[in-house]
């Protein structure tokens, strides 16, 4: 695995990133943590020029999405394609540095429990994939996900069609496909906080349909 670190922070009408903290300090406890590795923040600008420049033939998902959480799913992916490396969320906080563990893995899926305790493998807070065929059929994939749920989900469905064209239930269903397992568990070196933080179900609307 190449030592990138991509993180995404879009205004997504909440509070900016100066008001925020908790992700500061999560941005650089992992960076302190790992000082061998690149890391990249990216904001609104950064990703639209990225994807303008090497996703043109995407701009017609990137344009119409609703809500910029859309962008920050969906960008984890190009991401990965063209430059390799790990995605991680901001409300991860790096509780082990990266080892031989990390970079000798191909595929690193997002993990959280439930209040059952139920383990769910997911995209929400870690994502990486370094096979340019893999990751590729993820984009593919998601495409086709974005094509069809917004003709077979009601539209004032918005979180369920975030959740199923382009969120955790797509790439839940494209593992199951592709019959994908992580390489290691995330959770020894991140803790994971998106359960608790649902910063998503906030902004897009508290009840979630």
């Amino acid at each position: 695995m190449k030592k990138i670190i991509h993180q995404i922070f879009l205004d997504i009408g909440l509070k900016p990133l100066d008001k925020r903290p908790d992700y500061l300090d999560n941005i650089e406890l992992l960076k302190n943590n790992n000082p061998k590795w690149k890391h990249i923040l990216w904001d609104d600008k950064k990703l639209d020029k990225f994807v303008e420049k090497y996703y043109p033939q995407y701009l017609k998902y990137w344009n119409a999405f609703p809500h910029p959480f859309y962008k920050i799913d969906y960008s984890r992916y190009l991401l990965l394609e063209k430059y390799g490396g790990i995605y991680i969320d901001l409300d991860e906080k790096n509780i082990h540095p990266f080892d031989l563990k990390i970079t000798n893995s191909n595929i690193i899926t997002g993990s959280w429990f439930d209040k059952n305790g139920v383990e769910h493998i997911n995209n929400n807070n870690t994502i990486a994939i370094n096979d340019k065929e893999l990751i590729h059929d993820l984009i593919l994939y998601c495409n086709s996900q974005i094509e069809e749920k917004k003709k077979t989900l009601p539209s004032s469905w918005k979180c369920r069609i975030f959740q199923h064209s382009v969120g955790q239930m797509m790439f839940t269903r494209w593992c199951k496909l592709r019959k994908i397992k992580t390489d290691i568990n995330i959770l020894d070196y991140l803790n994971t906080n998106d359960e608790e933080n649902c910063s998503w179900i906030t902004s897009m609307g508290k009840k979630v349909v």
